[in-house]
């Protein structure tokens, strides 16, 4: 069922990401479906594309929550990326 389950998140964010959605989302909801895009992502081995899409984030949002930074954690953990980790998480 693993790959069912992906392949049907995957269609959810090709949705969700749809250039006729997004006006009707509002801005915390197209935060979600970024970073829920962003770690779809990282589980599936698109580090790069994980990276590109918190960094595209970050360069948008002025009030940034702790949903970016625990989001990019993940990607570091799963990367081996310990100390660089920690760090954010301090």
């Amino acid at each position: 069922n693993r790959d069912q389950n992906l392949f049907d998140s995957r269609k959810r964010i090709k949705a969700a990401t749809a250039p006729e959605t997004e006006p009707k989302l509002n801005a915390f909801q197209k935060k979600i479906v970024q970073v829920n895009e962003a770690l779809l992502a990282i589980y599936t081995g698109q580090h790069d594309v994980a990276r590109r899409i918190f960094d595209k984030m970050v360069q948008k949002t002025e009030d940034i929550d702790d949903t970016i930074p625990l989001a990019k954690v993940s990607l570091l953990m799963k990367e081996k990326k310990l100390p660089e980790a920690a760090e954010l998480l301090e």
